[in-house]
């Protein structure tokens, strides 16, 4: 039912895809320059992993009944997506979690107020309950807070049976586009915080395409924190 991947998985274009019915544990490299998916039952850990896909890099853990979190390592593609039932958090210290031209992600939690997920990315949408946490690292000239669009990724493979027929199987992840920097109900009327730290760059804030007259929103009595 788990999965453990400490070894190394290239292809040069072709899509990989991990389906894993409970969790999901990845310390070593996945490198394409197709698409990934990850799909997990409960949780990914990846603290020392990396994940490096070509377009679109897709990662959903757990589901409505049943709660799954991300320890994040490395995760590069154009566009990453990440949707989790539990907390999105960082795995490897001070190093990049995420290095994309669009990001989004969606999660009870996103980072923490010690520890807030580290990125280089040109444009992030995320929504959470529980706060929002992120510091962009240099590298990027700037961060917008904007509109990231639906990402879909497909893998299709032939399953050769023993008795020499074959069995086609696809799998296809899809994330809806998201808007803004959005908390929604925090754990206590105070915690569902946005922070966003820009090291070096600008922070442009927009309302992305949703029109509806913002780009960042907490509810209750959490802070918003927008430094560079």
């Amino acid at each position: 039912r788990d999965l453990v991947n400490s070894g190394n998985i290239n292809s040069q274009s072709g899509n990989v895809a991990f389906v894993v019915a409970r969790d999901l544990s990845h310390s070593g490299t996945v490198s394409t320059g197709g698409n990934v998916i990850v799909d997990v039952g409960r949780d990914l850990t990846s603290g020392s992993g990396s994940i490096v896909a070509g377009d679109y890099l897709i990662v959903s853990t757990g589901s409505d009944s049943l709660r799954g979190s991300q320890t994040l390592g490395f995760l590069a593609a154009k566009q990453v997506l990440l949707k989790a039932s539990g907390d999105i958090v960082d795995g490897n210290a001070d190093a990049v979690n995420v290095q994309a031209a669009a990001l989004s992600m969606t999660a009870e939690g996103i980072g923490t107020h010690a520890d807030p997920l580290d990125t280089t990315v040109s444009t992030i949408a995320a929504r959470s309950e529980n706060g929002i946490y992120l510091r962009q690292l240099q590298g990027d000239p700037s961060l917008t807070i904007g509109h990231v669009a639906t990402g879909t990724a497909r893998v299709d493979v032939r399953q050769v049976n023993f008795n020499s027929s074959t069995l086609a199987i696809e799998r296809t992840l899809e994330v809806e586009g998201l808007d803004d920097l959005e908390t929604q109900t925090g754990r206590t009327s105070s915690d569902a915080a946005i922070e966003v730290e820009v090291i070096r760059g600008n922070l442009i804030v927009t309302d992305g395409q949703d029109a509806d007259g913002r780009g960042v929103l907490v509810s209750h009595s959490g802070a918003i924190v927008l430094q560079t």
